[in-house]
């Protein structure tokens, strides 16, 4: 298998080192850990077998628990002086977000939050403040759910500490990640930094503000997440929430500010409770979508402008949409 891969072609200086000919990309995100666990308590949710369950899956788990770890020392030490950090990034690039500032550390964290850094976003754009809240959120639920995992694998130590330190993420994003919107009220941030700054928008790449339900950290009835959800669908409060004459949606920095991304559409679709609203979502994805299939990203304001005509991940989710709604909602696309 190795003689497919290849380096990604990119100028890039990162600790700790990697082998470019095996690794394409080494943008550490939180959510790759995260997705790793999700993987695992979807199966055993599904089929109550804990087998996979044996030493290389373990030692993977003891991995993630020490990267964790990690990757939640402070910039700086009690007496002020910087500490290493054991993970930077830097690359050859004209593009702000594809790098991270301060030679590769990345802006300033505080520790004692609870919350684990994540240098880069799901779209692979370099974190502003690198406590990223969904990314957190999305932690803190898998962590609490591998706990199952691990007793069906009588791993009881191990499943005590996965849940503590889950709960203790968790806590950490409601005491640092949720803050007061002049307009929407209590809301959760996209990021923070531990200092008490923060950033207000959503990105269409998942985990997201918006999909937090759907990640299992909140219902959609929660107040703190229904003021979130009306600030990230809106021109006022999610500076990403792009409307044109063709089509309107969330898209994000990857991409650029013309483009939004059919993905938050569905997402939209899946934490509503209102048919009028999911028919309408549709309706605008499959008008976007002329090909028969899912694009990265459209134009506002041209359809026939778009990025990747094949997108899997939304036509992943497309078909993660279908499925819910047959369960939810079957009236809407059973006739």
């Amino acid at each position: 298998m190795s003689s497919f891969r290849t380096n990604n072609g990119q100028d890039d200086t990162v600790h700790p080192i990697y082998d470019n000919t095996v690794v394409f990309e080494c943008k550490y995100e939180i959510d790759s850990l995260a997705s790793f666990l999700s993987l695992g308590n979807q199966y055993f949710n599904h089929t109550g077998d804990a087998s996979f369950v044996g030493p290389r899956w373990l030692q993977a788990l003891q991995n993630v628990l020490g990267l964790i770890e990690e990757q939640r020392v402070s910039t700086f030490a009690p007496d002020g002086s910087v500490q290493n950090q054991v993970y930077t990034f830097q690359r050859r690039t004209n593009r702000g977000t594809e790098t991270l500032n301060l030679d590769g550390i990345g802006n300033p964290i505080n520790s004692g939050t609870g919350l684990i850094r994540s240098a880069f976003r799901p779209s692979d754009d370099a974190a502003i403040m690198q406590f990223f809240i969904p990314g957190n959120a999305f932690m803190a639920v898998e962590l609490q759910r591998s706990a199952a995992v691990l007793t069906a694998a009588k791993q009881p130590v191990l499943a005590a500490r996965v849940t503590a330190l889950g709960k203790e993420i968790e806590a950490g994003v409601w005491k640092h990640g949720v803050v007061q919107h002049a307009v929407f009220g209590k809301v959760f941030a996209y990021e923070v930094d531990g200092y008490g700054s923060h950033i207000i928008m959503d990105d269409a790449n998942l985990p997201s503000l918006l999909a937090l339900p759907l990640l299992g950290f909140v219902k959609t009835d929660n107040e703190v997440y229904k003021n979130t959800r009306k600030m990230v669908l809106s021109r006022q409060g999610n500076p990403y929430y792009l409307t044109g004459c063709e089509f309107s949606g969330i898209g994000g920095p990857h991409v650029g500010i013309t483009h939004a991304w059919p993905i938050s559409l569905l997402v939209q679709a899946m934490t509503s409770d209102n048919d009028e609203e999911i028919k309408g979502l549709l309706a605008a994805v499959l008008k976007a979508s002329p090909l028969g299939l899912i694009h990265e990203s459209v134009n506002v304001q041209q359809l026939t402008d778009y990025t990747r005509p094949w997108f899997a991940w939304a036509n992943s989710v497309y078909a993660q949409t279908i499925l819910d709604l047959a369960q939810r909602k079957p009236h809407l696309i059973f006739k």
